[in-house]
């Protein structure tokens, strides 16, 4: 099955909670991606990722952009095969709180799911205090099959009449949807493709301004790969 990705849209939450509740209709044996981005000095995860259908959730990376606590932390977390949800909701743990926390999701279909797809070489992240918050896959620099899903996201505080321009390179596309609040100082945007080679993928996006930034890329093995996958995603109707 070809990879296919939906977005489910991005929610801000002010405060009141230590849990935020993300909204989200998705049908069953897709594969959910999150990214989050807290304004607190706490860093890291707090609690585990749940939601109304008893999926689990796996934390990918918790990081400060240019590496300073004080500009807040972006996670990121994924469940791969999941029951389906129907008016549902994903329940994100905030490790303060009275903080602000933007978070964006999209479920996507055609990454494998008969074990965990994540495929750890392609991790790598790097940050900086300029405006091209880009990344170049794997502690390796490569992938290990073509056809992946990857996906890069990159967290940065903005300020007013920031823009975030898509990298070149792979046909990267949203989601992660561009989100943008100068109120609470949360900038969060990203893509995702399916690579064509095992070859290293950059990825190359540019801000408008300078500011500090972190980003990660990570791949997931697509549906049907050998030794990863031994079922087929079947067509589902619309959700």
């Amino acid at each position: 099955m070809p990879l296919t990705a939906f977005d489910l849209g991005t929610i801000l939450s002010t405060g009141g909670s230590t849990t935020v509740a993300f909204a989200a209709n998705v049908p069953p044996g897709a594969f959910i991606y999150l990214w989050a981005f807290e304004k607190t000095t706490a860093g890291a995860f707090a609690g585990i990722t749940t939601d109304s259908a008893g999926n689990s959730y796996s934390n990918v990376n918790a990081e400060n952009p240019n590496s300073v606590a004080a500009n807040g932390v972006g996670k990121s977390y994924y469940s791969f095969n999941v029951s389906p949800l129907f008016n549902g909701s994903i329940l994100v743990p905030k490790s303060t709180l009275s903080t602000a926390m933007a978070i964006g999701g999209m479920y996507v279909l055609g990454v494998a799911s008969s074990a965990d797809p994540y495929e750890t070489n392609s991790f790598n992240t790097a940050s900086g205090n300029n405006n091209n918050p880009k990344v170049l896959s794997g502690a390796n620099f490569r992938f290990q099959v073509p056809g992946e899903f990857v996906v890069a996201n990159s967290y940065w505080v903005p300020d007013t009449g920031d823009t975030f321009s898509q990298s070149g390179g792979l046909p990267w596309a949203s989601p992660p949807t561009t989100f943008i609040s100068t109120a609470v100082g949360i900038g969060m945007a990203g893509g995702w493709a399916s690579n064509l080679s095992i070859a290293a993928t950059l990825y190359n996006p540019f801000l408008n301004n300078t500011r500090p930034w972190v980003t990660w890329i990570q791949g997931f093995y697509p549906g049907g790969d050998v030794g990863h996958d031994s079922t087929t995603l079947y067509a589902i109707g619309n959700y």
